[in-house]
């Protein structure tokens, strides 16, 4: 009598456990589908309803036996993108910085991950942030040789550098201006930015007339 009650027991939870399985192995299935209802939202213009469903897209990918760590990367990566052009910066980098995370290893996505954070921060008025991912981006653009984006992430952080030079300047702080004019005179050597280059000099040599270094003013 105890054994067939064992039997059935175990008959029930082996019933329960097969019934489990198809929800499991049809996560990946159920993460494309959401994708693709994200999309559709996305392609007309509903970027906060296709941020959540790239959401659930990412979490029944997760939730998957084995999930596949580029799909998930690129949702993450696309929900951060949706949230920011609604410029919920906040929400944004969030899920930027996870796409990152989880594109450790492909530098090609790495490279958009981080240019995408840069231009959150950036735009969330978080200017040094922002540096830190251009500079990022910039150092695997450097290893592919890829000069357009090189091109592309040097301006990026020049613009910044300029709009850090003029804080420090309103604040009074003319050598901490100073370094982020000296380092915009460095990039735009590097991309052979004439007109920007003698802007650059210029600058330099009104901040140390102001600090009172004639010596290097000249």
């Amino acid at each position: 009598m105890r054994l067939k009650s064992i039997i059935q027991f175990t008959l029930v939870v082996l019933c329960v456990c097969l019934t489990c399985i198809p929800g499991w192995t049809q996560s990946p299935e159920l993460a494309d589908r959401y994708w693709n209802q994200a999309e559709t939202l996305f392609k007309n213009g509903k970027y906060l309803e296709a941020a959540h469903i790239y959401l659930k897209s990412a979490e029944a990918e997760f939730a998957s036996l084995k999930p596949r760590k580029r799909e998930l990367a690129i949702t993450y990566g696309k929900a951060g993108y949706s949230f920011y052009l609604i410029k919920n910066y906040e929400q944004a980098i969030q899920y930027t910085l996870k796409a990152i995370e989880i594109a450790e290893q492909e530098k090609n996505s790495l490279m958009l991950y981080c240019s995408l954070a840069g231009k959150i921060y950036y735009d969330w008025g978080k200017y040094k942030e922002a540096i830190e991912y251009y500079y990022k981006s910039l150092e695997i653009a450097r290893e592919f040789n890829d000069k357009q984006q090189i091109n592309t992430y040097l301006n990026n952080i020049s613009l910044i550098h300029s709009y850090l030079a003029r804080y420090y300047i309103d604040l009074g702080e003319y050598k901490n201006a100073l370094q982020y004019y000296e380092k915009n005179l460095e990039i735009d050597k590097e991309i052979n930015n004439k007109s920007a280059i003698f802007l650059d000099l210029d600058n330099i040599s009104l901040l140390y007339q102001i600090i009172g270094d004639y010596k290097e003013a000249i």
